[in-house]
């Protein structure tokens, strides 16, 4: 959501504070596709074969999708009616093809891709054959041989890559590193000891930010978006030492927190509806009193109001419309 709070920046020493701002939170949507994998409980399903699980997982991402994406297209449809703008009908099977419809719902568009691959790829993981074993560890390179061809076109063409985040190869390696995890063929528990772990977050952190100023310094603004995105090697990177420091802390058995808990619940939620309260947000903070030329600040307050308000409806949704209605659209 923090990602999502301020948009491009207006001169060179912005610029350079939104990198350092950025190399502290590209990683969750990383760590979410990772999850996505590690907690993915229908791992006997294949193709062929009718099973409840899959079928359902299915649903739970493609009703969600179709709803989001047709509520932002209807309020797109009103700004422009408010506005006194045509409305480009182009936009409403592009969003469906593409998840454009709202910045978030790219997410569910890869997340849907990785979910309808998931039998062949547990099909590969649970093989003992000694060509399909070689397969399995192979596979773990797809997403840094994307990032390398993203590279290549970017720097040669001196532009970004449209939609570079929409093919499941930018995330496949995370949500695959977390299906090893799910049938045991990584450790639950870490990869390497707590003390350690926080150290390569660290030093993770400190290379997916220089590697933004590097491309910044070498681009400047023609594919600055490059040096802030969430798809580069720096970032991959700290993505993956953050993940490493999670299940090495899952594996200290932390007390439960009632507050992030209640927050979960909704998280489907306020990850689709944040964007509807983000403009009026931004134009609000623009205006604060509160320093608003610092940037961190600006994402924390604005992320933090953004975050309260789209729980308070999303609860409030699900007390209209019932709670198995909220989990079969999203809100819960």
């Amino acid at each position: 959501m923090l990602i999502h709070t301020v948009g491009a920046p207006t001169g060179t020493e912005e610029s350079y504070l939104l990198i350092l701002t950025r190399g502290f939170i590209n990683f969750p949507v990383a760590v979410f596709f990772f999850l996505s994998g590690f907690f993915n409980k229908s791992t006997d399903h294949y193709f062929g074969e009718a099973n409840g699980k899959f079928v359902s997982r299915v649903v739970r991402l493609l009703v969600p999708y179709i709803f989001w994406t047709t509520f932002y297209l209807c309020v797109g449809f009103i700004l422009c009616k408010i506005a006194g703008k045509p409305f480009d009908l182009l936009r409403i099977p592009k969003s469906f093809l593409a998840g454009t419809a709202a910045g978030p719902l790219y997410f569910l568009h890869v997340l849907l891709q990785l979910t309808i691959i998931t039998p062949i790829l547990v099909k590969i993981i649970r093989s003992e054959s000694k060509f399909v074993s070689g397969l399995k560890w192979g596979l773990l390179g797809i997403t840094p041989l994307y990032i390398l061809a993203l590279y290549a076109y970017d720097f040669s063409a001196g532009k970004m890559l449209p939609h570079y985040n929409l093919p499941c190869f930018a995330w496949f390696t995370l949500y695959y590193l977390g299906l090893l995890c799910a049938n045991g063929k990584i450790s639950h528990n870490g990869f390497t000891g707590l003390p350690t772990a926080i150290m390569l977050a660290f030093t993770a952190l400190f290379i997916a930010i220089w590697e933004g100023f590097v491309i910044y310094g070498q681009t400047g603004t023609e594919i600055f978006s490059l040096a802030i995105s969430q798809i580069r090697f720096g970032s991959v990177l700290f993505s993956l030492a953050i993940i490493n420091l999670i299940l090495c802390l899952k594996s200290t058995n932390p007390p439960p927190n009632r507050f992030f808990s209640k927050l979960g619940d909704y998280s489907f939620g306020i990850y689709a509806f944040h964007m509807f309260w983000m403009t009026p947000l931004a134009f609000v903070c623009s205006r604060m009193i509160f320093f608003p030329e610092i940037l961190p600040f600006v994402k924390i307050m604005q992320g933090g109001i953004c975050v309260g308000i789209t729980f308070l409806a999303c609860k409030g949704a699900e007390k209209i419309i019932g709670t198995s209605l909220s989990k079969l659209i999203g809100i819960r």
